[in-house]
């Protein structure tokens, strides 16, 4: 707050005044156009890396100091007593420094110009009523957009010129919605992938496929490039605090009886870290939470979920948790321990729920991933290569025909098997996940109660996935615990089709077990510890076939309610005839699923015989017969990797 040595007596401020009369003198003698300069003024550079540590931007020396964009960091604006808090939505997004104020133009890059004046009223040296910079460029040309006028998505006041009130407010919106650490790709991303800017836009698929490959590695290096750790004082500062008196997440979710407050475990704090997992389906952070008790607990925060889809999950879940308490009380499958590992899903709002996550857990893609580097392909190596495999076989057998006919289904399944095989041979070996897996496992001993761990998982939750139509099991969507060996099974929901709990007519095979999967567990494996727990499982199921049944319709009967058109899931108004068809369509679907487990076909339903019910053995046989079966899982989609 002392005056600088270099200023001048007449700009030198008494001690003794009080700080309203020394901010009235500081604003009185002030520049008052942006285009004089004060030649006695100190001129300060703000350290942004220094201001990230700390928290907090230092105070600049004097009055006069220009701010740009390499130097300018705001810090968060001095609270008056009784006025309202900045509420946490406000901060800025990611590209920016988390926990500070941006300029509305710094996404853009454009220059900020400007005079700054010192307020002693602000503990961090800055009031917002004293910055004067924002009046000059919030109307100045839009460098990306070309747009003159206020900032789309400001408030009004901006356009007005009334910025002085103090008043907190968000940073404008970007108008393109382009995150900082790409905007100096757009133009040359534009210049080869729009339509109405690239001077040499390919006209067929081949060649844009390739362009789409080669921007996906520019933008995959660029979010690799980012920092793996954030500082939860800088994201979220409320959380930062001590919560003695909130619980930790998903204790209620395995409690038979009335809970007892005393004994649930409370937050004591989160962990100063915050994680940034990076998975195939995008980038998520990951907060521990310290419990009361000493143990530590992983989330993974998931943006961008429909509402529809959560609620769909929350209910396949709830119901695989019932199951599991019919294990429970099963001889065979208590013995053996048998369950199915089900994810904590905590729903924060319509859009965002917070995950259980481990943080040893790894996707079954990332191994592939994993296999792919090591040889110096990426990912979409197989794919293409199906692709163009499949051009070469069934393109010369389709135009061998007359004209107007058209190939057999046999024809186009044996071009298929025929690139899968391809692939098998030249691109992915059978033992990449088993590489993978021994490269992650210290000793022999381990490894093995690993790979008994997996296939009780794989036998559980192959069979209650097929059993409820839970298909597209692709490798993203199975989490392996490399510490427990269990498998989990992300974004589990019933599938839908034709109103009623089935698989579609694109799901050739029944749970996966590909040839990856068979290599790194053996026969030894897959015909014992995997085929006697889906024994187990089935039997268990079918003798308490009642009981079974009231979860199915207490649970599916929501999963086949008509939805409103849109995001949100809100029920339609039903008349008497819509509720007797969702009665009669959950019927079915509850037929068909104990049709799955016990292996009748609609063929001898229809036909009024009543043979002998097969045994849970042949059913096990059956199924593990026809999930391996190659024909079948060449016909699956190329996403689904079946050659994983």
């Amino acid at each position: 707050t002392a005056t600088p040595a270099t200023a001048t007596p007449a700009t030198a401020t008494p001690a003794s005044a009080t700080p309203a009369t020394r901010t009235l003198q500081q604003q009185q003698q002030a520049t008052p156009s942006h285009e004089q300069k004060d030649p006695n003024a100190v001129r300060s550079s703000i350290p942004v890396a220094k201001a990230s540590e700390m928290g907090v931007a230092p105070v600049p020396a004097a009055t006069g100091t220009q701010l740009t964009e390499q130097n300018v960091v705001r810090p968060t604006p001095y609270r008056k007593e009784g006025a309202e808090p900045e509420r946490l939505g406000q901060t800025m997004g990611r590209g920016n420094l988390p926990g500070h104020r941006t300029t509305s133009l710094q996404g853009h890059g454009a220059q900020l110009q400007g005079q700054f004046r010192v307020s002693q009223q602000s503990p961090q040296g800055m009031a917002r009523h004293g910055i004067a910079a924002g009046l000059a460029h919030r109307r100045s040309a839009d460098p990306v957009s070309g747009y003159t006028g206020a900032k789309r998505g400001a408030p009004s006041s901006w356009a007005a010129g009334s910025i002085g009130s103090g008043a907190p407010h968000a940073a404008s919106p970007t108008p393109h919605k382009i995150a900082p650490s790409i905007a100096d790709l757009k133009f040359a991303f534009e210049a080869e992938l729009a339509p109405q800017t690239a001077k040499d836009f390919p006209t067929t698929i081949e060649p844009f496929i390739e362009r789409l490959i080669k921007w996906k590695g520019i933008f995959q290096k660029r979010v690799d490039s980012m920092p793996d750790v954030q500082r939860l004082e800088l994201l979220w500062r409320i959380f930062a605090d001590t919560h003695n008196d909130v619980e930790v997440f998903g204790q209620y979710l395995d409690i038979d009886d009335e809970p007892n407050l005393d004994n649930h475990e409370r937050i004591e704090r989160f962990s100063a870290d915050v994680q940034v997992v990076r998975r195939h389906a995008g980038a998520s952070r990951r907060v521990k939470i310290f419990g009361s008790n000493g143990t530590v607990k992983s989330f993974v925060l998931e943006t961008s979920m429909n509402a529809a889809t959560q609620r769909s999950e929350e209910r396949t879940t709830q119901l695989c948790r019932l199951v599991n308490r019919l294990l429970e009380g099963e001889c065979q499958t208590r013995k053996r321990r048998l369950s199915m590992s089900v994810p904590v899903l905590v729903p924060t709002s319509q859009n965002t729920r917070l995950v259980g996550d481990d943080p040893s857990a790894v996707s079954l893609s990332e191994a592939l991933e994993w296999y792919m580097e090591r040889k110096g392909v990426t990912m979409d190596e197989p794919l293409l290569m199906f692709r163009s495999a499949f051009a070469e076989i069934f393109g010369p057998k389709k135009s061998q025909l007359p004209p107007g006919a058209q190939p057999s289904r046999e024809t186009y399944r044996a071009a298929r098997l025929d690139a899968f095989k391809k692939v098998c041979d030249d691109v992915v070996p059978d033992h990449c996940l088993s590489s993978w897996v021994e490269k992650s496992i210290p000793n022999a001993n381990s490894l093995f109660l690993l790979k008994k761990q997996v296939a009780q998982g794989f036998g559980v939750s192959g069979i209650l996935c097929y059993a409820l139509a839970i298909g597209y099991r692709r490798p993203q969507h199975i989490i392996l615990s490399r510490s427990t060996g269990k498998i989990t099974q992300s974004f589990i929901r019933a599938n839908v089709s034709q109103g009623i709990i089935q698989f579609d007519e694109s799901v050739y095979v029944p749970f996966r077990l590909t040839r990856n999967i068979h290599r790194l567990l053996g026969n030894f494996l897959v015909d014992g510890v995997m085929s006697l727990s889906m024994v187990a499982v089935i039997e268990a199921i079918l003798r308490n076939k009642s009981l079974f049944s009231h979860y199915l319709y207490a649970v599916l009967r929501n999963e086949l309610m008509p939805r409103a058109p849109g995001r949100n899931e809100r029920n339609v108004s039903l008349g008497p005839n819509d509720l007797d068809t969702v009665e009669d369509n959950l019927e079915k679907s509850v037929r068909y699923v104990f049709r799955r487990l016990e292996g009748s076909t609609d063929a001898k339903a229809a036909s009024g015989s009543t043979p002998a019910p097969p045994s849970a053995i042949s059913r096990v046989e059956e199924l593990l017969a026809s999930a391996q079966n190659q024909q079948a899982q060449s016909q699956m989609e190329p996403s689904w990797h079946a050659w994983f």
